[in-house]
């Protein structure tokens, strides 16, 4: 029962890391934020 409650709490961290991660390479990304500004 722990195992299963772990192993969910660990796919949900691995997830909003990955989110969180991605999301700041693209920030930090010149030429994404030039698109990203040329396209808003």
């Amino acid at each position: 029962m722990y195992d299963k409650k772990f192993k969910e709490l660990v796919k949900i961290a691995v997830e909003k890391l990955k989110d969180e991660s991605v999301l700041k390479l693209l920030q930090a990304d010149a030429s994404y934020q030039k698109d990203s500004k040329d396209e808003g």
